[in-house]
């Protein structure tokens, strides 16, 4: 991401992502903080668990990685019981799963994950920029973890969800 910024001629930035992006940010923020916007008290802001709980979120990170058909089982659970997606758009995300090696892929990514990222942390420790974590009510990733802001009548894609109060957050905090 910092490459393609560079390209792009961007120098500072503020920054804000759902999901994985969430952990991106925060990893992004930790390893370039000179990147961060002019203010040094708005970026970056993350969509999602904050580092310590985030390993209590991840829990289902080395359940994940165990074998190909978990992830699958266990993605529509998560799609089905905590977001607000139709029957259509949940089957999009779980035919990728179908395949084999879509799911072999998915199981090495959580298998990553949960050998080297949770058990390492954030390079540097939680980054010394201001954070805000919020997070659909009825997600069953961050709903336990503690130190998020939940937004009721949204689940785990909140951005889709709710983005209203998406929107509201990040400015309010940029």
């Amino acid at each position: 991401m910092l490459a393609i910024l560079d390209e792009l001629g961007v120098g500072r930035f503020r920054l804000m992502g759902h999901d994985w992006g969430g952990y991106t940010s925060i990893l992004i923020a930790a390893t370039a903080p000179e990147r961060r916007a002019d203010d040094p008290d708005v970026l970056p802001a993350a969509v999602g668990p904050p580092p310590r709980p985030a390993a209590r979120s991840a829990a289902h990170a080395p359940i994940l990685s165990l074998t190909d058909r978990v992830a699958a089982i266990v993605a529509e659970q998560v799609l089905k019981r905590g977001s607000s997606l139709s029957d259509d758009e949940v089957e999009v995300y779980l035919q990728r799963l179908r395949l084999p090696e879509q799911r072999r892929a998915t199981r090495g990514y959580y298998r990553s994950f949960a050998l080297r990222d949770l058990t390492r942390g954030v390079p540097g420790g939680r980054p010394d920029v201001p954070l805000r974590f919020i997070g659909g009510a009825g997600d069953l990733v961050v709903r336990f973890s503690g130190g998020v802001e939940l937004i009721d009548g949204a689940g785990h894609f909140l951005p889709e969800d709710k983005p209203e109060a998406v929107v509201a957050h990040a400015m309010s905090f940029f």
